[in-house]
C-alpha cells in the first residue's frame, strides 16, 4: 500500500531526474492549496524558471448550506493532488509548502521504497475525465472494482476521446463505462460511453464474450462480402455493422493463436467487402502467417475457408474439399463442419464466376 514519507528517501527514482508526475498529500483547503503553489510559480518565474505544473482534481457537489443545496466545490481525491517535476524538484517545493508529504511505494524490483509516480498518458487521460464533468465524478478505491474483469479499450470519439481504460459494461449495453486506474490509490469512471466510440486494445483476462461477439460478426461479414463480390451494394445496416466491427477491434491483441486467426480473418473479410485495400492486405498477411500455426484441424480448415471466401484461392478450394470429404458424412451436431462446408459452398460459384 502507498505510504506517506514525511522526509527524501534514498531509493531509486523512476525516471531519474526527469520531471513525473508525482503523487502528493496536503490536508489544506482549495483556496489556500492554489495560493501558494501560485506563490511558488511567482517566485519561480523571478528565477526564470518555468510555472509548477500540478493537478488539484476537484468536483462540485451539491451540500445542505442553512438549509439550502447548494452546489460547492471540494476535493476529488481527498487530500492528494498531483505534482509534475524532478525528485530535487519536489524536495525543494516541500520545503516551501508546509504540510506536503509525497507518497511512496515498494519497489518489487529492487525491494526498497520509491516514490509514486504515475505516466505521462495516465494522468493526461485521467484530466481528460476530470475536466469532461461539470458535476460530481465518481471515484473508486482500487479494491472496489476488479481491473482484471474487464476489458482494456480507447475511447476514440465524444469528450473523452483518447482516454484508455478499463471497460465496464452494463448489461444489455454494447457500450458501457471507462474506468482508469491513478496510479495505485484510486479509480475514475467516465459514465456511459456509446459503443461507437470505443475500441478494444485487450479482452478481458477469462472473458469469454469475444467468441460471442466473433460468431455473431461471421454471418454478418460473409454476407456482406457476397453481396459485394456480387457487384451488390450493402444495405445500410450491414454497412454500419461492417465499418464498426473494423473501428472497435482494428486495434486488437489476441491472447491466443486461435482468437488471433478469428480476428484476422474476420478483419480481412470485413476489409474487403468495404474495398479497404490497404487494411485487406495487412490481414491477408496475417492471416498467412497464422495458418501455419493452427493445428487443431476444424479450426484450421476454419481460417482456409475465411481465407477463401475473400481471395477464391484454387489452392485452398482444394484443401478445403479434401477435408471436407474426410468428414463425410456430417452430423447434425457438427455445426462448425457444416459451416466451413457452407461457406465453400456459397463462395465456390461466386470466384469460379469471376465475380472477384
Amino acid at each position: 500500500m502507498p505510504k506517506e514519507h514525511p522526509e527524501p528517501i534514498t531509493a531509486p527514482q523512476v525516471g531519474g531526474d526527469k520531471p513525473a508526475w508525482h503523487v502528493l498529500t496536503l490536508a489544506q483547503s482549495i483556496a489556500a492549496i492554489r495560493q501558494q503553489f501560485q506563490a511558488l510559480t511567482s517566485s519561480r518565474a523571478q528565477q526564470g524558471l518555468p510555472p509548477v505544473d500540478y493537478f488539484l482534481p476537484t468536483c462540485y457537489m451539491r451540500v445542505n448550506r442553512f438549509g439550502r443545496q447548494v452546489l460547492a466545490q471540494r476535493k476529488m481525491l481527498f487530500t492528494y493532488l498531483f505534482v509534475r517535476d524532478t525528485a530535487a524538484g519536489l524536495r525543494d517545493i516541500r520545503t516551501r509548502i508546509p504540510g506536503l508529504r509525497m507518497l511512496t511505494v515498494h519497489d518489487s524490483h529492487t525491494g526498497q521504497r520509491r516514490y509514486m509516480t504515475i505516466t505521462d498518458r495516465d494522468m493526461e487521460s485521467f484530466r481528460t475525465i476530470a475536466n469532461a464533468h461539470s458535476g460530481e465524478l465518481p471515484c473508486y478505491r482500487v479494491s472496489d472494482i476488479d481491473l482484471q474483469a474487464g476489458d482494456r479499450v480507447q475511447v476514440i470519439g465524444g469528450p473523452f476521446s483518447g482516454v484508455e481504460g478499463t471497460l465496464r459494461t452494463a448489461p444489455g449495453r454494447d457500450g458501457g463505462q471507462v474506468v482508469l486506474a491513478i496510479g495505485d490509490l484510486f479509480i475514475v469512471s467516465t459514465g456511459d460511453i456509446q459503443s461507437q466510440y470505443i475500441r478494444i486494445l485487450h479482452f478481458g483476462h477469462g472473458n469469454r464474450h469475444p467468441y460471442k461477439q466473433f460468431e455473431a460478426h461471421q454471418p454478418r461479414s460473409l454476407a456482406a462480402l457476397a453481396a459485394h463480390l456480387r457487384h451488390q451494394s450493402l444495405a445500410v445496416d450491414d454497412l454500419t455493422a461492417m465499418q464498426v466491427f473494423v473501428q472497435r477491434y482494428q486495434l486488437l491483441q489476441p491472447d491466443t493463436p486461435t482468437l488471433a486467426a478469428t480476428h484476422a480473418a474476420l478483419m480481412l473479410i470485413t476489409a474487403t467487402a468495404l474495398q479497404l485495400a490497404p487494411q485487406r492486405e495487412h490481414w491477408l498477411a496475417q492471416c498467412r502467417s497464422l495458418l501455419p500455426g493452427i493445428t487443431a484441424p476444424q479450426q484450421r480448415a476454419m481460417l482456409q475457408a475465411m481465407l477463401y471466401a475473400a481471395t477464391g484461392d484454387p489452392q485452398l478450394a482444394q484443401s478445403l474439399q479434401a477435408t471436407i470429404a474426410s468428414w463425410q458424412p456430417i452430423k447434425p451436431a457438427e455445426a462448425k463442419k457444416r459451416t466451413i462446408a457452407t461457406i465453400l459452398a456459397q463462395f465456390q460459384p461466386l470466384h469460379a464466376n469471376g465475380a472477384d
